[in-house]
């Protein structure tokens, strides 16, 4: 995961980073080769809204429509279609969980993406 990390963002920076816990799942998913999954839940609507894994994290999109307005999404800044969140007991950063638009979220994906075809090439 160090080198997706590495590649994709940078040093790892868990207490002064705002969205370390985006870039550590985001990592997580693409060391794991779960692009599958990363793509799903790219998808609006799509049945599969959350993804996790270990040390303790989870991605959560908040659909678009009558969905987005679910009970479950009242604490969601406005705007925001992803949710990044890192159990503190499982890893420590400043910043345990982000809240980010589509577009945001987009972009952090794209680079996780672009090193993954670096790497499919080596």
């Amino acid at each position: 995961m160090q080198d997706f990390y590495k590649e994709a963002f940078g040093d790892f920076d868990p207490q002064g980073d705002v969205f370390a816990a985006v870039k550590l799942a985001l990592s997580a998913l693409g060391s794991d080769g779960r692009f599958d999954e990363l793509e799903k839940l790219l998808t609006d609507g799509h049945p599969i809204g959350a993804v996790e894994g270990c040390p303790g994290w989870v991605i959560e999109r908040r659909d678009s429509g009558a969905a987005g307005s679910a009970p479950g999404y009242v604490g969601w800044p406005d705007g925001m279609s992803y949710r990044a969140y890192v159990d503190p007991h499982e890893f420590s950063l400043r910043y345990p969980e982000v809240f980010l638009d589509t577009a945001a979220f987009r972009g952090y994906v794209n680079r996780v993406c672009i090193f993954r075809s670096r790497s499919d090439r080596v």
